[in-house]
């Protein structure tokens, strides 16, 4: 790993890529709800996705990628990889920013 407990978006496209990777429920739910589907999400970090948010504390994770020209969010978790417990990371949510939340989807609005 990159700088001890982060993560890059270079180490999660490759995670993606070798499909070392589980999806919770929630995050398939989350998903389904915005009318998202995995596979194109997972396309979408692979091609323009980029971690906004990383909270090495936790072993978390945002990312923001562009599917189908609308902005998406995954967050990850990969507290089990990192622990040696797992190769795979997680993915915890899936979901479409609130844009009265976000600036320019990537920074929390405070």
């Amino acid at each position: 790993m990159a700088g001890g407990n982060k993560m890059t978006a270079v180490e999660i496209k490759e995670k993606l890529r070798y499909q070392e990777f589980e999806i919770s429920l929630h995050a398939f739910e989350e998903a389904v709800d915005d009318f998202l589907s995995l596979e194109e999400v997972i396309n979408a970090v692979l091609e323009n996705g980029e971690v906004i948010e990383d909270n090495p504390d936790d072993f978390r994770c945002l990312a923001h990628c562009k599917s189908k020209q609308q902005h998406v969010h995954v967050a990850f978790d990969y507290h089990d990889m990192i622990k040696g417990l797992r190769a795979e990371i997680e993915i915890v949510t899936i979901y479409k920013p609130d844009p009265a939340l976000w600036i320019n989807y990537r920074k929390r609005k405070r």
